[in-house]
């Protein structure tokens, strides 16, 4: 992200950005800003947060006292393996670390390294175009990182954007588009139902996908009259609490024949994707199954097709 093209982009459609600072990569006249004495500002974490400004862009510090105490331990255990290095006279190109260099002719410790990193430690910077915004109010924003980063995770993994079938622009800017609209949904109902149901255990993204998956439908249809019937499957709580949290209304089990019955042949075909008459002629209903569900039903004779994932809901 942090690159002069991306920050030009930015400024050029008027965008305001917080991102990361390479506090180790700058020039040395800048670094002797950041490392130079401050007024600090704590805040409620114990940490401590204060600005430079360098080129005339604002650069936000943040100091952690337990970071550095980590950095400091880390450096510390990495100059001693260095020196134990040096004193066995290690030598061959290949075989330089981050605080030994290594040649042909000699072996050395850099000292200018471990002198930078014992500078650094603990301190963090992001670069800002937010005048007004306070520091602990920059970072605050900065944290909000992870989200982004969640989000990305779900896109690629939960979601399976990847492998992408395509090579054409056309249709992979398509297939993006067609799974960050189904991203955005799923991100919605995770928010209506964790909200609604803020005392219980949030939900993730992938155990929402989990559930509704197992959501079920059985289309039964009369041989006499040729009308279907789309009979929902029990479902858990928790589906019944995602189905609630969207504002759809569960089928009740005593009313469900009323409610989901389909009038012709042709309204069946159309809420479940015109396939599912020639279905029910070819395969007929699961052994064990079409005897249980002709019980459930206004009249005797039917055959079934079972559909996962049914508009209709799941039953109570």
């Amino acid at each position: 992200m942090l690159s002069a093209d991306n920050i030009a982009l930015l400024r050029s459609l008027d965008h305001d950005y917080v991102v990361a600072a390479r506090l180790r990569s700058m020039k040395a006249a800048d670094f002797a800003k950041v490392t130079a004495s401050h007024k600090w500002h704590k805040t409620p974490d114990g940490r401590k947060v204060t600005e430079v400004s360098i080129g005339g862009r604002r650069l936000v510090l943040r100091y952690c006292p337990k970071r550095a105490a980590k950095e400091a331990q880390e450096r510390e255990k990495a100059v001693k393996k260095a020196k134990q290095r040096l004193a066995a006279g290690v030598k061959g190109s290949s075989r330089s670390s981050r605080y030994l260099r290594v040649d042909r002719n000699a072996v050395q410790l850099k000292e200018a390294a471990i002198e930078k990193d014992r500078q650094l430690e603990g301190l963090h910077g992001v670069w800002t175009s937010l005048k007004e915004t306070s520091c602990k109010e920059v970072y605050a924003q900065y944290g909000g990182l992870w989200q982004i980063e969640e989000g990305f995770r779900v896109l690629k993994h939960t979601m399976a954007v990847r492998p992408v079938f395509h090579w054409t622009e056309r249709r992979v800017r398509a297939h993006i588009a067609i799974c960050f609209a189904a991203f955005a949904m799923l991100r919605i109902l995770r928010r209506h139902y964790n909200i609604r149901h803020a005392g219980q255990a949030s939900l993730s993204e992938g155990q929402i996908l989990a559930e509704l998956r197992e959501v079920e439908v059985s289309v039964v249809r009369d041989n006499t009259t040729k009308r279907h019937y789309a009979i929902p499957a029990a479902a858990s709580s928790t589906k019944i609490r995602l189905y609630k949290a969207m504002g759809h209304r569960p089928t009740d089990a005593r009313q469900r024949e009323v409610r989901c019955a389909l009038s012709s042949d042709e309204a069946c075909e159309q809420s479940l994707g015109g396939h599912v008459a020639e279905w029910v002629e070819r395969r007929g209903a699961p052994e064990g199954k079409q005897e249980a569900l002709a019980r459930t039903g206004p009249r005797a004779g039917f055959v079934c097709y079972r559909r996962t994932g049914h508009r209709a809901g799941p039953s109570v």
